[in-house]
């Protein structure tokens, strides 16, 4: 992925738990350099090369062989927030398709919203993800973190 900047992650407690509605649900932040343009077809692009790197890590670990074409993501444009951090936003939301830390093939559903926030000179990427879908209490955990976030170091 060629984008320069750092990620942030927090997971849900019940994260690991493959019989909890909070399995694989998290958060992640990127923090970029500059004003990448974002589109759904350069996100699919990044998350899917992001994924299959962690698919590689994930089989090394955990002792399994990931086959890479299952990694996948669609999104698409759509209706979100109109502010992230303060400055005006970016809505998307598809799915990815991974796989888990035991080798088993998951998908999640997938929100990002995206912002330029102009006193940093930098973009902010929010990544929310589950197995849940809305209207699942979760996300309501998922959006008030996102909601809570500021474009300010």
């Amino acid at each position: 992925i060629a984008y320069e900047g750092f990620e942030d992650l927090a997971f849900a407690p019940g994260f690991d738990n493959t019989s909890s509605p909070e399995y694989h649900s998290y958060l992640f932040l990127w923090w970029l350099k500059g004003t990448p343009t974002l589109t759904s077809d350069t996100l699919e692009r990044d998350m899917v090369a992001y994924f299959r790197g962690l698919a590689e890590q994930r089989g090394r670990n955990n002792k399994f062989t990931p086959d890479l074409s299952k990694v996948t993501a669609s999104y698409r444009e759509g209706a979100g927030p109109q502010t992230l951090g303060g400055s005006a936003a970016k809505n998307f939301a598809g799915t990815v398709t991974l796989y888990d830390r035991h080798g088993a093939v998951i998908t999640l559903y997938s929100e990002v919203v995206t912002s330029f926030c102009a006193a940093a000179g930098d973009t902010a990427m929010f990544f929310s993800m589950s197995k849940e879908a809305r209207p699942a209490a979760l996300w309501k955990q998922l959006d008030a973190v996102r909601d809570g976030f500021r474009c300010a170091r």
